[in-house]
């Protein structure tokens, strides 16, 4: 295995990178690259979003929160029981 820190000269270490680089796509999925385009695309509009001076909307205060990935979940506890019980 070549040593990857250094290299006798910058043609070596295209050599060395290129070889790496095919190792490398060689154990990746088109599934691997669309969850890293889906990381890619969500962090542009977070900052986007900060940039405007937006919250994220799980930022936003309210009992219903919604996740960026569209799923709703109760996020304060409820004002009234859900069940009573005699005494």
């Amino acid at each position: 295995m070549p040593d990857w820190s250094r290299a006798a000269t910058f043609d070596q270490a295209r050599a060395d990178f290129e070889a790496a680089w095919r190792v490398f796509l060689s154990k990746r999925t088109e599934s691997d690259f669309q969850a890293w385009r889906d990381q890619r695309d969500w962090t542009t509009r977070k900052y986007a979003m900060w940039q405007a001076g937006e919250r994220l909307p799980s930022q936003k205060p309210g009992s219903l929160m919604r996740c960026p990935c569209g799923e709703s979940s109760i996020a304060t506890a409820l004002r009234t029981p859900l069940f009573t019980f005699p005494t």
